[in-house]
């Protein structure tokens, strides 16, 4: 059974937050890293704070801006760099999520981090 449509807009509101992740990573991850002969390896320092992502976003010729603000919140994504090569994104989201595919997007209810390493996909 379905549930409320409320409880179907946080779900989505959820999803964009994912979305927005993902964009996220995937901007840190061309910003930083080249791929050659099948392997990642760093050719830029990370970036010190998303706005430097946005920035480099802006550069190529992706056509979408990266959305770092929260849909529902307003607030801006987390980011922060753990070491030389690896770093952490959060948002807070409203429900589990609890996908049989794309295991790695999966989170909780409340607040939840990702931890990346620049030289390896997730």
């Amino acid at each position: 059974m379905a549930g409320s449509p409320f409880s179907a807009r946080l779900v989505r509101l959820d999803e964009r937050r994912v979305t927005d992740l993902r964009e996220i990573h995937q901007a840190i991850q061309q910003m930083t890293t080249e791929r050659k002969q099948g392997t990642l390896t760093m050719i830029r320092p990370l970036p010190a704070n998303l706005e430097e992502v946005a920035a480099f976003r802006r550069t190529q010729q992706s056509g979408r801006e990266l959305s770092l603000l929260d849909p529902q919140t307003g607030d801006a994504y987390q980011y922060r760099s753990t070491s030389e090569k690896s770093y952490e994104l959060c948002s807070t989201f409203n429900a589990d999520r609890k996908k049989t595919f794309d295991l790695f997007w999966n989170h909780p209810a409340g607040k939840h981090c990702y931890s990346f390493k620049a030289e390896s996909p997730p």
